[in-house]
């Protein structure tokens, strides 16, 4: 019975020992870390609270660099501009009129047959002669030269002279409609030969 409470003192005098306590002792005594423990700066400070995003991550802003973010990602408001719809019943104004024709330009609007041939001094004043009707009827240019050549039945009647000058005039009959118009064909020919174009 003695020997039942020695040994029950001898135990309660004992220290409980803690392993994980001990290991720290241990760690703080030979100054090296023990597994599973990283390696520690005698300079670091404790990593600040980084509050989470939504998809579980982390940002590194603050709060005011969260609402300066949202704030840039809005959109820009686009300024809209009135307009005016024009109205059904406005009056449009009229073309432009057509360029007015060189002075000194006289159309003909009537060639003078063969027996109504003006006379005079080839170098009086006169207008050139403009446009001229459709058919067997050309008005010529070159530089301040002109040429007026028609055909009326059997008759081909040409007038050549400078622009501001009468000109002289010269008619020729054939036999018949056909040599005539040949005639004309040749005329025409060799006046644009001779560098006269149209005058439109």
């Amino acid at each position: 019975m003695a020997e039942k409470k020695a040994d029950s003192k001898k135990k309660d005098g004992e220290k409980t020992t803690d392993p994980a306590a001990s290991n720290e002792s241990e760690s703080k005594a030979d100054g090296n870390p023990k597994p599973g423990e990283g390696a520690k700066s005698a300079t670091s400070n404790a990593a600040p609270t980084v509050p989470p995003t939504d998809d579980g991550g982390t940002t590194a802003g603050s709060g005011a660099d969260a609402r300066r973010g949202s704030s840039e990602d809005a959109p820009t408001p686009r300024a809209h501009s009135q307009t005016i719809a024009m109205p059904a019943d406005a009056t449009v104004g009229a073309p432009p009129p057509l360029p007015a024709q060189p002075a000194g330009a006289e159309d003909v609007t009537s060639l003078p047959g063969p027996n109504d041939i003006p006379t005079g001094d080839p170098t009086a004043p006169a207008a050139p002669p403009g446009k001229v009707p459709r058919g067997d009827s050309r008005s010529l240019r070159k530089g301040t030269e002109f040429a007026l050549i028609y055909r009326q039945k059997t008759h081909v009647i040409v007038r050549t002279g400078t622009v501001g000058q009468r000109g002289t005039w010269r008619v020729v009959e054939y036999p018949t409609v056909v040599m005539a118009s040949t005639s004309y064909a040749r005329e025409c020919s060799k006046f644009v030969g001779d560098g006269f174009s149209d005058y439109r």
